[in-house]
């Protein structure tokens, strides 16, 4: 705990300590270490290449926020170009025209020729995570058409449910007429 010049009684001060060994978050956490490597790394990468970036990499408590490296040019559409280090390697980061757009991943920074590339290239989509593995729809929907009623369900309940069957057989017929052959 700071002093603040002011004499305080041991139980305090006892008291001050067994309050920070309850609070894990105010330690310094090992994360921050690899943020502040990152930020070396970085910053080494792009003396190495004589990049000088416009808006200088920083961290916060936990964040590594990217070096602006070039600005986009809306008129000329040309995407801004970021510069970040991923643990592994330097990378390049671009963004839209506009601010608030995402920074997406575009390609490894190995040469100052690749600041080029990304801002006319764009972003590496492929980089992404992929396509999403999509459930067996068809199968689902099958089973659900096949199973059974339970008998408990009273009425009108039995009624909706045999309605859901009934519409959602009528999408998928929809859907399969409306496929390319």
């Amino acid at each position: 705990m700071p002093s603040s010049g002011t004499a305080t009684p041991g139980w305090y001060e006892l008291a001050a300590a067994e309050y920070e060994t309850t609070l894990p978050f105010l330690a310094p956490a090992p994360y921050l270490v690899s943020t502040r490597d990152r930020l070396k790394a970085l910053k080494a990468a792009l003396a190495a290449l004589g990049i000088v970036p416009i808006s200088p990499a920083s961290i916060d408590a936990e964040n590594l926020h990217p070096a602006l490296l070039v600005k986009s040019s809306r008129t000329d559409k040309l995407r801004a170009v970021w510069a970040t280090h991923d643990g592994a390697a330097t990378v390049l980061l671009v963004s839209g025209w506009e601010p608030e757009e995402p920074l997406l991943y575009a390609r490894p920074l190995t040469r100052a020729a690749d600041v080029v590339a990304a801002r006319l290239e764009g972003p590496d989509y492929t980089r992404l995570v992929g396509e999403p593995e999509l459930p067996d729809y068809r199968s689902i929907v099958d089973g659900f058409l096949e199973a059974g009623v339970p008998g408990d369900l009273g009425e009108k309940k039995t009624f909706t449910v045999h309605g859901m069957r009934a519409l959602i057989a009528a999408l998928m017929l929809n859907s399969e007429a409306r496929q390319p052959r």
